[in-house]
């Protein structure tokens, strides 16, 4: 992970730039969206299935 390349002293605000200019999420925040995602009818890209161009749900 780059991130751990920086000096400790800038790594929040990495963090923070990745995730407001960026949309990063952590690998436990995209686990959490994807759970959403399987339990509420939705693929793996966040389109409803049966209705995502990846064919997903189809």
């Amino acid at each position: 992970m780059r991130l751990l390349q920086l000096p400790e002293h800038q790594r929040a605000q990495a963090l923070q730039i990745a995730q407001q200019e960026w949309d990063y999420a952590t690998p436990a925040e995209r686990q959490e969206t994807q759970d959403w995602n399987a339990e509420n009818g939705y693929c793996t890209h966040g389109i409803e299935l049966g209705c995502c161009p990846a064919g997903c749900g189809s």
